[in-house]
């Protein structure tokens, strides 16, 4: 961390006695919080073991397709689960809810234009 400062801004207050650790984890990735919405999110089943062992064991893999799952859960709409999801490439893509989808889309085409490419 670089330039550090003193502010007087007031730090959120955690209420002890709802926060679970576990679930603020699962739904910030990188440290990031943004805005929390149930995301819909399929995935190739070669991924298993990735999705549980960021989501938790616990989480409800539904069929979907020949050879994918989907799973719904909170995340924070941020850049870095954007980075998260683009990693898989075409074996994971965002279902719900499509303003999620659309930020992804974004992305994609702001870095298709920095990078030039004509495919």
């Amino acid at each position: 961390m670089a330039d550090v400062k003193v502010t007087k801004d007031k730090a959120e207050k955690c209420n002890k006695e709802t926060f679970k650790l576990s679930d603020y984890i699962k739904q910030n990735f990188g440290m990031f919080t943004g805005e929390t919405v149930k995301a819909k999110i399929a995935f190739d089943e070669s991924l298993v073991s990735v999705v549980l062992d960021r989501f938790g064991s616990d989480t409800h893999l539904i069929k979907h397709g020949e050879n994918m799952f989907a799973i719904k859960v909170n995340v924070s709409a941020t850049p870095v689960f954007l980075g998260w999801i683009f990693s898989f490439g075409n074996q994971a893509e965002i279902l719900e809810p499509e303003s999620l989808r659309d930020a992804m889309g974004v992305m994609i085409k702001t870095c298709n234009s920095m990078y030039g490419c004509k495919k």
